[in-house]
């Protein structure tokens, strides 16, 4: 062949062979997109869906299974929780036995559909009733407050400083449920005054110390009753009036006297013409009886 050289013919083989070695490489390429492309196209087509999560919290627990169900979800665990409830749950969210109370997932969330969602039930806790008796009335205020407790309070006659509760119901350490009323006794500082008319007047004086009444004073009135001789027959302030301890107690004691003797009316002035008073007249009262008048 005119022109072509020996050099030529040695270099053909190699172009040959880097032709062929491109040539794969595009092939190899070409399949390499293809199957990327087919894996995105049915990724696409057939990959899982993703729907909205419906709310749950306040339903009943069939209502939420329904719910669930109706939007492509299966209803998962079911526990119970004493709050507190919400979506998100908060301290003032509304609470109520046998309804949902928080879930898994938020309502319209994104979840793949046919997952699994589980959610709580409210139920109502339990709190223990603290010791209130001996505290300040605000200091079981506190306690209560703390406790979640409702109280109602009623002032009582009683010994104890005012602003002290004195009593309880329920009593110190039952349990019972948060909304439970606790009722509370808090003392007035005042007692009622006993009554102690009719006891003598070492009894009655005891019964009032007794009671935390420590001023007791007493006064005498004659009386012509013997039989209410040394007894309590008045008493001030009125007994079963309530006062602090500090109230002074009056007691007035009978002290028996003889009774006035009726006045003898003056025998009729005697004439110059009348007999002379007869010697057989009464005597005169035996001076070692009893008397009876004065």
């Amino acid at each position: 062949l005119v022109g072509t050289t020996v050099e030529d013919f040695e270099d053909e083989p190699d172009n040959r062979r880097a032709g062929v070695i491109w040539a794969v490489i595009v092939v190899v390429l070409l399949i390499v997109i293809g199957i990327a492309a087919y894996a995105i196209v049915r990724s696409g087509s057939s990959g899982t869906k993703t729907v909205l999560v419906p709310s749950l919290i306040g339903r009943t627990q069939d209502a939420a299974n329904q719910a669930l169900r109706d939007a492509g979800f299966v209803p998962g665990n079911i526990t119970t929780f004493s709050g507190p409830c919400g979506d998100p749950p908060t301290a003032d969210a509304p609470e109520a036995d046998g309804k949902v109370c928080t879930q898994q997932f938020g309502a319209n969330s994104k979840q793949p559909k046919g997952s699994t969602v589980s959610y709580t039930v409210y139920k109502q806790g339990t709190v223990q009733v603290p010791n209130l008796v001996g505290q300040s009335v605000d200091d079981a205020v506190k306690l209560l407050n703390d406790s979640k407790l409702q109280y109602a309070r009623q002032d009582v006659p009683n010994a104890q400083p005012a602003g002290t509760v004195v009593a309880q119901d329920p009593p110190a350490y039952e349990t019972v449920a948060p909304t439970q009323v606790v009722k509370i006794q808090v003392s007035n500082g005042k007692v009622a005054i006993p009554d102690v008319r009719g006891q003598s007047a070492a009894d009655g004086k005891k019964a009032l110390n007794d009671a935390g009444f420590a001023n007791v004073t007493a006064t005498s009135k004659s009386v012509t009753d013997q039989s209410q001789n040394g007894k309590i027959i008045d008493e001030s302030p009125t007994p079963g009036s309530t006062f602090p301890l500090t109230q002074t107690i009056t007691i007035t004691v009978a002290q028996y006297v003889l009774p006035a003797c009726p006045t003898t009316p003056a025998p009729p002035s005697s004439g110059s013409g009348s007999a002379p008073a007869s010697a057989s007249s009464s005597p005169p009262p035996s001076p070692s009886a009893s008397p009876t008048c004065t």
